[in-house]
């Protein structure tokens, strides 16, 4: 499963008997660079990984967050 994919993505021990035996690990990412140390400290490092994963999408997907329509 993990054939080619980045050194930091591999089997784990501690896992084995789990449903899911490997892990990836996030390392080159600086929450606080990208949302800001108050944001980031209100925040577990899963959901600032997941927010962070959000706006890229949100960017990639060239959407506009300002044009939205909120009523």
């Amino acid at each position: 499963v993990t054939e080619g994919l980045a050194p930091s993505v591999g089997p784990r021990p501690e896992l084995d008997g789990l449903p899911c035996d490997f892990f990836y690990s996030v390392t080159d990412c600086d929450p606080r660079e990208l949302l800001g140390v108050a944001a980031q400290r209100l925040m577990d490092r899963f959901a600032q990984l997941a927010v962070i994963a959000a706006r890229e999408a949100v960017a990639d997907a060239g959407l506009d967050p300002a044009l939205w329509d909120s009523g």
